[in-house]
């Protein structure tokens, strides 16, 4: 599965699945590698906040619902994860507030 997020935490880890080992790859992206990974079909968001959605959406160029889920990443899943780095967004942020950036890695299962 492919997903779309702005957080990773080892909770969503589905070491049920894996087993007592997971490796993960990890490989930073350039906002057009972004792009482009977010053009293709087929990945769920799990972007949990409508402003973080929103800015998501702007900047990758196709729409990224805000949709609350319980991740549970398993063997050969995907992530595409958009890190916030910067003051607290204010409410309805369309752009990134001064001295804020996004970070983009595609992280593997």
């Amino acid at each position: 599965m492919r997903y779309i997020g702005n957080a990773l935490s080892l909770g969503m880890l589905d070491f049920a699945e894996a087993g007592d080992w997971v490796t993960l790859r990890v490989n930073r992206l350039s906002l057009a590698d972004a792009q482009a990974w977010a053009a293709e079909p087929g990945w769920v968001s799990n972007v949990g906040h409508q402003d973080t959605a929103d800015l998501i959406s702007a900047l990758l160029g196709c729409p990224v619902p805000m949709h609350r889920i319980s991740l549970s990443l398993a063997p050969y899943d995907s992530i595409l994860v958009a890190q916030y780095n910067g003051p607290r967004l204010e409410p309805g942020a369309a752009k990134l507030p001064e001295g804020a950036s996004l970070r983009w890695f595609l992280v593997h299962v």
